[in-house]
């Protein structure tokens, strides 16, 4: 049974707050590993002798940072775009040429990738800072 029209325009209004949605919790999930992140450069500085303890944290925040950009994507990937997807094609192809055409997956993960690049810099940075350099440099 066709999808009607409104219908479909519906279901492609909610994918797309979806959408939204989603990338914006994955903003969240970066700017708050980067605060913890510094947050433990913060605390490192007060207590020395936990140094690996702090490297183990840091190593541990980035990792779980990665893990919960990566799986929103997936979720994103598979559900909601999917969704999309489905809901343009029943919309017939006029539709999606003025739309601009269908979304390709790989365009999707630009953002992904570069935050889990700066999350890997950043976890970098802050174990080197902790490992290498006296707390009075930071």
């Amino acid at each position: 049974m066709p999808l009607h029209h409104d219908d479909a325009l519906e279901i492609l209004k909610l994918a797309i707050a979806d959408i939204e949605r989603i990338k914006q919790q994955q903003w969240r999930d970066f700017y708050a590993v980067l605060a913890v992140q510094a947050g433990l450069l913060v605390l490192f500085k007060d207590h020395l002798s936990l140094r690996m303890l702090f490297v183990l944290l840091s190593l541990l925040v980035g990792l779980l940072g990665a893990l919960l950009i990566q799986r929103a994507q997936q979720k994103l990937e598979q559900k909601f775009r999917a969704r999309m997807k489905l809901a343009l094609e029943a919309l017939g192809h006029e539709f999606i040429s003025m739309w601009g055409g269908v979304d390709h997956p790989d365009r999707s993960r630009v953002y992904p990738n570069i935050a889990l690049i700066v999350l890997g810099i950043g976890t970098a940075c802050t174990i080197l800072l902790m490992l290498k350099f006296q707390p009075a440099l930071f």
